[in-house]
């Protein structure tokens, strides 16, 4: 399954989050923070895990990549090589299809 990207205004803090599949990057001025959305288990809802605070959207991406790799259970190196070069090239769409709805805003 392809992760769905979606760019939304955060109406608190005035910047620009960006979803991808069940994770959201968000900034600061110092800083960019990658959670995982998480659905509650006791109501309805959605909570946000903090995976971790990077100076740059490419460590972001980069650990959004291994966060994701960290969940598919690896048997040999051909499987963990084909599972990174998945999960890069998804990221890599959804990078393209970033920058492309930012110039239609």
């Amino acid at each position: 399954m392809e992760d769905k990207i979606e760019v939304t205004k955060n109406e608190d803090t005035g910047r620009w989050d960006l979803c991808i599949g069940n994770y959201r990057i968000s900034s600061d001025s110092y800083q960019w923070v990658l959670f995982e959305i998480k659905k509650k288990q006791e109501s309805e809802g959605v909570y946000f895990n903090t995976l971790g605070y990077f100076s740059s959207m490419r460590s972001v991406f980069y650990a959004l990549r291994e966060h994701k790799l960290s969940k598919i259970e690896i048997t040999s190196i051909d499987q963990l090589l084909n599972s990174l070069k998945k999960e890069t090239d998804q990221l890599n769409v959804c990078a393209d299809m970033l920058e492309k709805q930012l110039k239609e805003m």
